[in-house]
């Protein structure tokens, strides 16, 4: 972002290149300095707080899985970081629990669609719409319907 795109609200930047911004309704500053980069990162600032962040993935991951054995590896992956990031699911039991269901019904020979399409339902719901695991499940879904014939 350049000095010219500074959002209405934030501080103007500071001599040497830093910007200072502040959060909305008080609390810690957070400052960031000139020529850094950062990827994959989470900032949590304040007593209770957690963050985490999910690493971005390339162009070509990000379409996702292409064939039935990329889904495994890729529900399997998934399932993985579902356990790890418990805290931040809307539902953490069921999250792990439809994710296992929909890896053991997607490796079927002819696994039901209708299944398919209420486990991805399911699975989003017990993630939320608040996680590092938003995107990840997103490109699932994709995936999935793109590999059953799910609309």
């Amino acid at each position: 972002m350049t000095d010219s795109q500074v959002p209405d609200g934030a501080a103007e930047p500071e001599p040497g290149g830093e910007r200072q911004r502040r959060r909305r309704g008080g609390g810690s500053d957070v400052r960031i300095g000139a020529n850094n980069t950062f990827t994959g990162v989470a900032i949590a600032s304040g007593d209770s707080s957690r963050a985490s962040a999910h690493v971005p993935r390339t162009a070509a991951e990000s379409a996702g899985p292409a064939t039935r054995t990329e889904l495994r590896r890729y529900l399997t992956d998934l399932i993985t970081e579902l356990r790890t990031t418990e805290e931040e699911l809307a539902d953490p039991a069921v999250a792990v629990v439809v994710a296992t269901e929909l890896a053991a019904e997607a490796e079927e020979e002819q696994p039901d669609r209708y299944r398919l399409a209420g486990m991805l339902a399911a699975l989003q719901a017990a993630v939320g719409g608040a996680t590092s695991l938003t995107g990840a499940v997103t490109v699932l879904v994709e995936a999935v319907k793109r590999l059953f014939g799910i609309a």
